[in-house]
């Protein structure tokens, strides 16, 4: 299946797809990333017919989607394997195989809108909802590495409680993201980045002035230049009058580099 057919395909299931750039998980330039993501046929046969760039997929709202996105990479599968063991198996449902990690679909609960996280649910584990989304098969992950589907795509299961509760909790102190040492730690980086960049919007800094705030934090491990962009274009979307100080604004890291 190429993109074209593939956002025709999600357009069938009613959910709104848009333009990423090739082999990225950034919004094409000039575009208004998801606030473009629509199912409209005739639009999608425009947008993708030439088949050079990436499908994001817009989470919560129209699609009802919360996607588990799990990343391998920064302690997502060790993460989930204990939390199942505590809270039990999660059920079957579609997901997606992803550079690093998994992406497991599941049915926003009725009445509620979701938003994005990172790290509610647990170390390397991040939540894409209504305000966020995801890369959409068969995407090229910056890897190289295809997003593809893994068994069926038929059935989306409910969202499990267990998971809906973690979403709601409010960070205690000792989850709040914190500098060890001289250095921000592996699973608090995007954490920390986003609510930096969230400082600096307030000041009136755009895109690339918040980048290169970024840039300079003292990471155990860099973020990739994909992943910069990506934050400092998703907090710059919002007006300098924002309030940040929430940690809801972990958003589409979604799709970052290790990730989705």
């Amino acid at each position: 299946m190429d993109v074209l057919d593939a956002a025709l395909d999600a357009a069938h299931r009613g959910w709104p797809t848009f333009r990423l750039s090739y082999r990225q998980k950034i919004p094409l330039p000039g575009s208004r990333g998801f606030h473009d993501a629509t199912t409209d046929v005739e639009t999608l046969r425009q947008w993708f017919a030439s088949g050079d760039m990436n499908i994001g997929l817009a989470t919560g709202g129209r699609s009802r989607l919360l996607v588990l996105d799990i990343d391998g990479n920064h302690g997502g599968f060790e993460a989930i394997e204990s939390l199942q063991g505590e809270n039990g198996a999660l059920p079957q449902t579609a997901t997606v195989r992803t550079g690093s990690g998994w992406h497991l679909y599941f049915r926003m609960p009725d009445g509620m809108d979701i938003p994005p996280s990172a790290g509610k649910v647990g170390v390397g584990i991040d939540i894409r909802g209504t305000g966020g989304y995801v890369v959409y098969p068969p995407s090229i992950h910056p890897n190289g590495h295809l997003y593809t589907w893994a068994g069926s795509t038929e059935s989306i299961a409910p969202a499990p409680e267990w998971i809906v509760e973690r979403t709601q909790k409010k960070p205690t102190a000792t989850e709040k993201p914190k500098i060890e040492g001289s250095y921000i730690p592996l699973g608090q980086r995007n954490q920390a980045a986003t609510r930096v960049a969230g400082f600096f919007r307030r000041f009136g800094f755009d895109s690339h002035q918040i980048e290169a705030q970024l840039r300079v934090l003292p990471f155990e491990e860099p973020l990739t230049d994909s992943e910069i962009r990506l934050i400092a274009w998703s907090i710059s979307r919002y007006s300098k009058e924002h309030d940040f100080s929430g940690s809801e604004y972990n958003v589409d890291i979604t799709n970052l580099e290790e990730e989705m």
